[in-house]
């Protein structure tokens, strides 16, 4: 078996990153633990906990100042550029090939591909519900923990303003899937999107920092 925290250590996963990942897991065992129908939570969580590994590959320091407070910022370039340098950098494809090689299965595999804005129309109309809930849970959760889904459509646009991205032309119709099958999601749960908050995840947050694989 192994722990996640191993897998963060050995791939030197930046911290912010790995709160990210490590946050999207908790709202996903949240909605996983209300949902009315079976869902495969353990696949779920582990697709959660690895599916930005790669994403130091398109970090851009001194973007987002806060997130470096205290960070060692030479040390954390060095290792963007030997990812870099083994995975390219297109965030997606270092993502996967991080995935690959650590070595999961294909169920797991195919949940992380699922996850990314890129990807919500598929989900929505094709999609598992276990693409659904862990895409759904990366879209509440900003570098800084959990927000509505408004507010991260927000956040986010503002963040990647200027940002030149092959969706770009069709981001208000991606906007549209997730805030669908967000409406799929909680039809099957007795809770309400603004239950799922910063205090309601942090019962997860330990046990996935220490779950095994």
């Amino acid at each position: 078996m192994r722990k996640i925290g191993d897998i963060y250590k050995q791939y030197h996963t930046m911290p912010n990153l790995q709160w990210h990942q490590i946050r999207v897991a908790a709202v996903a065992m949240q909605i996983c633990d209300g949902f009315d129908l079976p869902v495969d939570r353990e696949r779920v969580a582990l697709a959660c906990l690895l599916h930005d590994m790669g994403n130091i590959v398109k970090f851009k320091f001194g973007k987002i100042p806060e997130l470096l407070e205290g960070v060692d910022v030479q040390y954390w370039e060095a290792i963007q550029k030997e990812y870099i340098d083994k995975y390219g950098n297109d965030d997606y494809e270092a993502n996967m090939a991080i995935i690959s090689e650590i070595g999961i299965d294909k169920k797991v595999y195919d949940i992380a591909d699922a996850i990314g804005f890129h990807n919500w129309c598929s989900v929505d109309t094709d999609g598992s519900w276990e693409y659904k809930i862990a895409s759904y849970a990366d879209s509440r959760v900003s570098p800084f923990g959990v927000l509505s889904l408004n507010e991260r459509l927000s956040e986010s646009s503002i963040r990647y303003a200027g940002v030149d991205h092959p969706t770009n032309n069709i981001i208000n119709t991606l906007y549209d899937c997730v805030r669908d099958f967000e409406n799929q999601i909680f039809e099957h749960l007795q809770f309400s999107p603004s239950d799922i908050t910063n205090e309601s995840i942090q019962k997860y947050i330990e046990p996935l920092k220490n779950f095994e694989f």
